[in-house]
């Protein structure tokens, strides 16, 4: 059995599963994208990540050949909790620029993105901390089962307590909307007491 701490990428086991996109009618999941143009890494994060929860829901995997097919599925998919994405695909810098479009374009700023690249002479982690707006950064070249699972659990709890910021604003702003409405209901319904008594007493 393993203990979880081998390097993942050291060696290439049979799987030939493919990954099945999520079932979004299902109860309440937190979706995972896997965007890589590697169909090995894709096998090989299904295998690890099988049967791994958070807070009792389970994770979907969804899985993306290039930053072009991921940017189609964001797009469709506006409930992405986490994106585990490769540098180099089509094009050297493919994975850094689906970062910018994810956080520029799409505005999306409660999506955590984790880089894993396997060449990381060609995307240095400091400098890619400092210019793009990541949330991790994974060597493939050391990456254990175990330190997946851990990223991913962080990962997974800063979405939620994002989430959780969002939905308690959203609460704030309606419960602020109807205060106003209220309070205008009141005003309007002040004034026509007030036209109403002064047409009674003209009328006396």
């Amino acid at each position: 059995m393993s203990s979880g701490n081998e390097l993942l990428f050291s060696d290439e086991p049979d799987v030939n599963q493919h990954i099945e996109l999520p079932n979004r009618e299902e109860g309440k999941e937190y979706l995972v994208l896997v965007v890589d143009d590697d169909e090995y890494v894709h096998q090989l994060t299904k295998m690890v990540l099988r049967g791994f929860s958070f807070e009792g829901c389970p994770i979907r995997l969804a899985s993306a050949m290039s930053a072009k097919e991921a940017i189609t599925f964001l797009s469709q998919n506006e409930n992405v909790a986490v994106a585990l994405v490769d540098v180099v695909m089509e094009t050297d810098n493919a994975g850094l620029e689906l970062v910018n479009h994810i956080r520029n374009n799409f505005n999306n700023n409660e999506i955590r993105l984790l880089i894993r690249t396997g060449q990381p002479g060609a995307a240095p982690e400091e400098s890619v901390f400092q210019d793009y707006d990541i949330n991790d950064y994974l060597s493939k070249t050391d990456l254990t089962a175990h330190k997946l699972r851990m990223t991913l659990l962080n990962a997974l709890r800063s979405y939620r307590d994002i989430r959780h910021a969002v939905e308690l604003q959203r609460q704030i702003m309606l419960a602020e909307q109807e205060t106003q409405a209220a309070a205008a209901a009141s005003q309007a319904k002040r004034s026509e007491e007030r036209r109403v008594g002064k047409e009674c007493r003209s009328r006396w």
